[in-house]
């Protein structure tokens, strides 16, 4: 009996480590807390820019050509990235919904300057966020 609480312990222990590794991230990427609560979305996290890129914007973030972003929400409800025609992520990223964070690629062949205005959407929700990205 004692052996068979044992597997399912240990199960259960790797299925949390899958889980949590799932959401890993390197110190260098970008990282956007997304808030959402009752359909109300604010984004926040370290602007990365140089001085006046973003002038003030807390949901404005500036990144590299090749820069990893990792939007990472407070809950698990599915959310997608809108960037319209014109997105600035490597192989459509962040076109469909995935639940909890999405993590993608900046393109290398954006001009420095470059700014990309987008839309946060919650599948449970009419109204979307819309920040900012810019290429230093």
């Amino acid at each position: 009996m004692l052996k068979k609480y044992s597997n399912f312990i240990y199960l259960n222990l790797v299925a949390t480590l899958m889980t949590l590794s799932s959401y890993a991230f390197s110190a260098n990427d970008i990282v956007i807390d997304i808030h959402e609560e009752q359909c109300v979305v604010t984004v926040s996290g370290n602007s990365n820019c140089d001085a006046g890129q973003c002038a003030g914007d807390s949901q404005c973030v500036c990144a590299s050509k090749g820069d990893h972003i990792v939007w990472v929400a407070n809950n698990e409800d599915p959310f997608d990235l809108d960037f319209g025609a014109d997105s600035p992520l490597k192989e459509n990223c962040g076109k469909h919904a995935k639940a909890g964070q999405q993590k993608c690629v900046v393109k290398t062949g954006l001009a420095s300057g470059d700014e990309f205005v987008y839309d946060i959407r919650f599948e449970k929700c009419d109204q979307p966020a819309d920040p900012r990205i810019i290429i230093k």
